[in-house]
């Protein structure tokens, strides 16, 4: 006969979860969690905004973030805003942007670092690169720029070089 604790992991099992060693339940209040989202917590997809969440996730997060007492946060190149549409209705602590923008509690507010626009040559360099297959999308973040190329892999080395010569351009 199983306990209580028994029951649960197996619950958790069958519907995909991960156990969890027993050797770090215990510590958990002990340690500070940061998740990367898109191809870690999530798998990545075609494009940014045709990612799948699962709907356990959010709440999976929310209950690490209290058992952590509060050491836990998701880390992405998304803005936080961004971030708060995929978890919702959770709301986490949270790094945006690289860097650029952190919600240090969940209940806080969004600090953004000051940082300034990408020049805009440089934006028409890296947009110009999308130019050569339509399968290459271009995000621009105003501080910078993401060049996605999932549906159009036979791009990767031509973006890859372009970038790098635009790269060896700038100091």
């Amino acid at each position: 006969m199983m306990d209580a604790a028994e029951t649960e992991q197996t619950e958790r099992e069958k519907k995909g979860a991960v156990p969890v060693p027993s050797a770090i339940v215990p510590h958990l209040d002990e340690c500070a969690l940061l998740f990367d989202i898109d191809g870690t917590l999530i798998d990545l997809a075609p494009t940014p905004t045709a990612i799948h969440v699962p709907p356990e996730l959010p709440l999976m997060l929310q209950e690490l973030l209290r058992r952590t007492s509060g050491a836990l946060a998701l880390v992405s190149g998304r803005t936080i805003g961004d971030i708060d549409a995929i978890m919702a209705p959770v709301k986490l602590p949270a790094v945006g942007g690289h860097g650029a923008e952190m919600r240090l509690l969940s209940t806080g507010k969004v600090q953004a670092a000051e940082v300034l626009p990408m020049d805009a040559h440089l934006k028409k360099r890296f947009a110009a690169i999308a130019e050569f297959n339509s399968g290459i999308l271009i995000e621009d973040k105003g501080y910078s720029m993401a060049l996605h190329y999932r549906l159009a892999p036979e791009a990767e080395r031509y973006v890859y070089d372009s970038v790098a010569a635009i790269r060896a351009d700038w100091p």
